[in-house]
């Protein structure tokens, strides 16, 4: 027998290993291979597959097989998921070094990182009949990126409107709908791109994926595919992660099924993207998952709900009717989530409210005796602001230091302040800025919500007053770097 053939949990990069997605691809290459190619943003949530998806296209043997003429064509991937800070430089001199790579040609590598250069590159590609596609992966990572200014995507529209020149890229969202200024939303560099979505497999392409693996590697998961797509839906993650969890428990028993023990394997990896799902969800999707759940049926003013959580794969239709896309989905997010935390005397005298006669303790709901918040081990108390409470804490699972930011206890009964909570922490997890904390993490536990963030070492506003007023330039530093946060 094989080894396990679905433990992957990264980006596919054989072809081989890739499975579904023949529209997507069909119509991408249609787009591609038109006379003047055409542009193409790929959309779609977080671990749908977008970057599988880009590095299939992006394969030799993948453009052979759907392009005419494919020797004709350079194709270059530029991956930004870890280039959120690029400058305008960097990005010319990387991508000068990819296409120098694909045509074999270093003397590229020289050029002057500009627009100039790349006009320059394209004029000698024109000449020689030759086509290029740039596929960006993460794209946002350039939209909210100030160091790329209007006249850069002026100058990217404009080069595709004039040569043989097309994109693909990749992101979460909407590409205007991740712009640092609504000036460059407002460009008509996004028109030029068609959309394709990405969503779960169809019913065909979850059987493929969940089959032929197995059966190739000697341990057929056929008999059990319904099973499969029960706990994992027809998302390709977590059917990847089913299979696996079955896969492993049928070789170590010889052939014995222990569902529970499978099931409880599958919620350990599952059930942090669950919760990911869950709470970026908005209200009304929540309500419509609750309200089926409790009822067993689609709440008819809910339908227009419904049936876009059926598109994007959260609901499944089949022949014993309408189903939340994973059994084991409701178990999670209705599963309260243990909030404790043991707070040192100095840590309770940091939250401590003083009436001017007596010193009290306001601490939210969820502080209770036991030294953790869900699987984040709490270390100390940072201090206490106007909405809330924030706490050093070590995450157990990713093994990394983060801050926690709880909802004071004045507010944990108004509803208002609580919404308001979550709506500032799900527009601030969809920014990238140097001078914003990363967002990890929404969620709640005893009814009060919380945020985990990225932890920055670093000095108080109090600790740098305590030698005395800042300079004039040094408050006009700080207050333009708030500014350009805001």
């Amino acid at each position: 027998m094989s080894p396990n053939p679905y433990l992957n949990r990264v980006a596919i990069k054989d072809p081989r290993q890739f499975f579904g997605r023949g529209r997507e691809v069909s119509k991408i290459f249609s787009r591609i291979g038109a006379s003047r190619p055409q542009s193409i943003s790929v959309v779609g949530e977080r671990r749908i597959g977008k970057s599988s998806l880009l590095y299939f296209i992006n394969h030799p043997d993948v453009r052979a097989r759907f392009l005419d003429r494919a020797d004709s064509y350079t194709f270059v991937f530029i991956d930004l998921q870890q280039k959120r800070r690029l400058t305008l430089t960097e990005f010319f001199k990387e991508l000068f070094g990819l296409v120098a790579k694909e045509i074999g040609d270093q003397s590229l590598t020289g050029l002057d990182p500009g627009f100039d250069s790349v006009r320059a590159v394209l004029e000698r590609f024109r000449r020689d009949g030759r086509k290029l596609v740039v596929l960006f992966d993460e794209f946002d990572a350039i939209t909210t990126n100030r160091a790329f200014d209007l006249e850069f995507y002026s100058f990217l529209r404009s080069i595709a409107n004039n040569y043989d020149v097309a994109y693909v890229t990749s992101s979460a969202r909407d590409l205007q709908d991740l712009c640092h200024t609504q000036l460059i939303a407002d460009s008509p560099f996004f028109n030029i791109f068609t959309n394709v979505f990405l969503r779960a497999f169809s019913r065909k392409e979850a059987i493929e994926l969940i089959t032929r693996p197995s059966s190739e590697a000697g341990l057929p998961l056929e008999g059990y595919a319904r099973r499969v797509m029960e706990i994992g839906g027809y998302f390709p993650y977590f059917l990847q992660i089913a299979c696996s969890a079955y896969f492993d428990h049928l070789s170590e028993n010889e052939g014995k099924l222990d569902r529970e023990e499978v099931e409880a394997t599958f919620l350990d990896e599952a059930k942090g993207q669950f919760r990911f799902i869950w709470d970026h969800m908005n209200e009304g999707q929540r309500r419509a998952i609750r309200d089926f759940i409790e009822n067993g049926r689609v709440e008819k003013e809910q339908e227009h709900i419904y049936e876009d959580l059926k598109r994007a794969g959260y609901f499944i239709e089949d022949d014993r009717g309408p189903r939340i896309f994973s059994t084991l989905f409701s178990s999670v997010i209705s599963r309260p989530r243990i909030i404790t935390t043991e707070l040192r005397e100095t840590d309770r005298a940091a939250m401590a409210v003083h009436d001017g006669k007596t010193e009290k303790v306001a601490a939210p709901p969820l502080i209770e005796p036991h030294g953790h918040i869900g699987r984040f081990d709490i270390r100390r108390s940072l201090g206490a602001g106007g909405m809330g409470e924030i706490f050093e804490a070590y995450d157990t699972e990713l093994h990394r230091t983060v801050a926690i930011k709880v909802l004071a206890a004045k507010y944990v009964e108004d509803e208002a302040m609580n919404q308001r909570f979550m709506r500032e922490a799900r527009m601030a997890s969809q920014l990238n800025h140097p001078n914003i904390a990363t967002i990890y993490e929404i969620g709640e536990a005893v009814g009060n919500p919380y945020i985990v963030m990225e932890y920055v070492e670093g000095e108080t506003l109090a600790d740098r007053l305590s030698d005395g007023p800042f300079e004039l330039g040094l408050i006009i530093d700080v207050g333009r770097q708030a500014a350009e946060a805001l």
